[in-house]
């Protein structure tokens, strides 16, 4: 979910239900890094562009302190937004990277991020399964 509000744009995305407040055309940085970096955003035309440094560590996704990641949102139509980022770090690639994807406006809520339900879920499956050999059946397929 993106949201915009005078001098800010929040990001909240489903992972770990994580909040990006983003300040825009801000410069002032704050003096020590951050787990998921420092980020500024500001405006190309009808493009957001948001660029992210001072990252604490590889700990949320980056590859280290010397990692900038640049963002750019830009509305393709009423339901459309292409999200496309570039990831820069001399001391981890030797060239920067760029991908793009689609992100579609979709009707409802975001869902719970959850790590395999308490990890029952596999047990479940098994035990199913297990439950039809003891039967002398077989899985449909």
């Amino acid at each position: 979910m993106i949201f915009q509000t005078p001098g800010y744009v929040a990001i909240l995305n489903e992972m770990v239900r994580q909040a990006r407040v983003i300040p825009i055309e801000n410069t002032a940085k704050p003096a020590f890094p951050q787990l998921a970096g420092v980020s500024r955003g500001h405006w190309e035309g009808e493009t957001l562009v948001i660029e992210t440094t001072q990252f604490r560590s590889a700990e949320n996704g980056g590859t280290g302190p010397n990692m900038h990641l640049v963002e750019r949102l830009t509305r393709l139509d009423p339901d459309t937004v292409a999200y496309e980022y570039t990831v820069t770090d001399p001391t981890v690639y030797t060239a920067p990277y760029t991908v793009m994807m689609p992100f579609r406006r979709t009707d409802g809520p975001i869902f719970e991020y959850a790590c395999h339900e308490g990890n029952i879920g596999l047990y479940g499956i098994l035990a199913g399964a297990r439950n039809l050999e003891r039967l002398g059946r077989q899985l449909r397929r």
